[in-house]
């Protein structure tokens, strides 16, 4: 079977697809000529409108089969909607009655309802024991949940913290230098509405003003404790892993709050003098006198 004759692409503007709503060029598609339709020398169809399994391909060129027709047009995928069915429901006629002897005996028609059983005592005796089951469950539930709340108290003292030593003056004089919990708690309280702001590359402010300005990670640590683990850094000097190791956290953690801390407390504090100006007098003319002195 010879094959239909390809006219290639389209070097100038005289060719053009001949099917309507086509605007492919030759520069893209290639331009065919079918026996079965042809008006002019110059009315070809474009290879757009054919199947891959129209043609027949080689490793130089792709040829038209002799028997190929083009079946692929803008409007073959349109489809148009069906209908939707439905069928309504038809009411059934009812017959009229003939006489008035059968209107009177459709009203005594019974609706087929079954009477309602009259309420019985013993009905109460079957739900008694799954009431005391209840009862039971609800109390063992209640048990469960104040041992709960026992342990997690027992936890929240038994855990490393200022809270453990909240009673104990003397442990609390050893790790932080305080001499009772209640001058410390004076010293955090007196801190704590500038700490609320301490923020870090890791952690954000405790301040609602500055949460859209610095984002990160919740505190898992509450900043009491983490003044008093920073007092324990530096009056008992245990190392960073004791630390960790004590505050159920990680080294890195434990470093960067110790940094943290430390420049707060430096820029809080330092801004007071330790000295009155009378006393600060004084020891600076002794300390004039003996250096002059010194150097005789």
């Amino acid at each position: 079977m010879d094959d239909v004759k390809t006219s290639g692409k389209a070097k100038g503007n005289d060719k053009h697809c001949c099917v309507p709503l086509c605007n492919g060029n030759g520069i893209t598609n290639s331009y065919h000529k079918t026996v079965q339709f042809q008006i002019s020398d110059q009315t070809v169809v474009c290879s757009r409108h054919f199947k891959y399994t129209d043609f027949k391909w080689t490793p130089v060129r792709k040829t038209l089969k002799s028997d190929s027709v083009p079946s692929v047009f803008d409007w073959s995928n349109l489809i148009t909607p069906r209908r939707e069915l439905f069928k309504h429901p038809v009411p059934q006629k009812r017959p009229r009655p003939e006489s008035d002897t059968e209107i009177e005996a459709d009203d005594d028609i019974s609706l087929g309802c079954e009477p309602y059983p009259e309420f019985q005592e013993a009905n109460l005796i079957v739900c008694s024991p799954q009431k005391d089951k209840i009862q039971e469950l609800e109390a063992l539930v209640k048990s469960r949940d104040q041992e709960i709340q026992r342990l997690q108290k027992k936890n929240e003292i038994e855990r490393f913290g200022i809270n453990r030593f909240s009673t104990n003056n003397t442990m609390i004089l050893f790790y932080t230098g305080f001499v009772s919990m209640s001058m410390y708690s004076a010293f955090f309280n007196f801190i704590k509405p500038i700490a609320n702001s301490i923020t870090s590359y890791y952690y954000k402010s405790n301040d609602n003003a500055k949460q859209n300005i610095i984002a990160g990670r919740q505190r898992n640590m509450l900043l009491i404790d983490e003044l008093f683990m920073f007092l324990c850094r530096l009056k008992c000097g245990l190392m960073e892993q004791n630390l960790a190791v004590r505050f159920n956290c990680h080294v890195s953690t434990v470093s960067r709050k110790m940094i943290t801390w430390a420049n707060f407390l430096y820029f809080v504090l330092g801004s007071f003098n330790i000295w009155p100006s009378f006393f600060a007098q004084r020891i600076q003319w002794k300390l004039n006198t003996y250096t002059k002195a010194l150097l005789k």
